[in-house]
């Protein structure tokens, strides 16, 4: 997963990336964000907090083993929010993707720049279907400025 967004002019904005890992009962067994960066035994590893944005391309980056995932693991559900409280409608040039680290082909994109008044968006949802994952994206707005306040939304996807 990638995250980035264009510094603001004046009042900082803190995006944050994270991803929820729930078991088939609907549980959140792990989270994985700027203040836990490794989850799942390392097979989910978060690259950092950056608090200002800016730098050009993904400023914030989760990458994820799908082959290393515990088996009580059934979804992982992507999540953005704004820690520092701007709602994406403010904002400008903000993004998250979801890539496939192999191919490098972009799976899903949102474009958060000008959307809704909001702090927090579920991205998409990765669900364990036979023997591999399937994607499904979503791009719901909720609010919520820390993966915590996220938890709920995102249990929906699961």
């Amino acid at each position: 997963m990638g995250l980035g967004w264009a510094a603001g002019s004046g009042r900082s904005i803190d995006l944050d990336a994270s991803v929820i890992l729930f078991n088939a009962l609907g549980k959140d067994v792990d989270k994985v964000w700027f203040m836990s960066k490794k989850g799942a035994g390392g097979a989910v590893q978060h690259s950092g907090d950056d608090l200002v944005g800016g730098h050009g391309g993904d400023d914030e980056q989760i990458t994820v083993d799908l082959t290393r995932i515990p088996a009580v693991v059934t979804s992982l559900v992507f999540t953005v929010n704004s820690f520092s409280g701007q709602k994406f409608s403010t904002l400008r040039a903000a993004w998250c993707r979801l890539l496939d680290d192999v191919t490098g082909d972009e799976l899903v994109r949102f474009d958060l720049s000008g959307t809704k008044d909001s702090t927090g968006v579920v991205m998409c949802t990765l669900r364990r279907a036979g023997g591999g994952w399937e994607m499904t994206a979503i791009g719901e707005f909720h609010d919520g400025k820390t993966v915590r306040a996220m938890v709920k939304p995102a249990k929906a996807y699961v």
